[in-house]
């Protein structure tokens, strides 16, 4: 948490390794200048890279909920 408090305008490109469970896939950060949340939405839609379809949402999610509901609990029995 330590390293997400020290980010600012100033420093975000410098600092590197974001995904605390596997660093290497989160290398770097962006930067909105905004100081409300609502804020971001208008550059998520300004940049056709952070717009995601929903369709893609729905496979990313589904993919994850598979990756833990059902192939988790399969290797933890083979395990045992």
């Amino acid at each position: 948490m330590a390293k997400w408090k020290k980010v600012d305008e100033t420093n975000y490109k410098e600092l590197k390794d974001f995904y605390y469970i596997e660093p290497e896939r989160w290398k770097t950060l962006g930067f909105f200048p905004v100081k409300e949340l609502s804020e971001i939405n208008f550059y998520t839609n300004k940049d056709k890279k952070l717009k995601l379809t929903k369709s893609f949402l729905f496979f990313k999610n589904f993919g994850q909920w598979f990756k833990f509901r059902i192939l988790k609990p399969i290797s933890s029995k083979d395990k045992n």
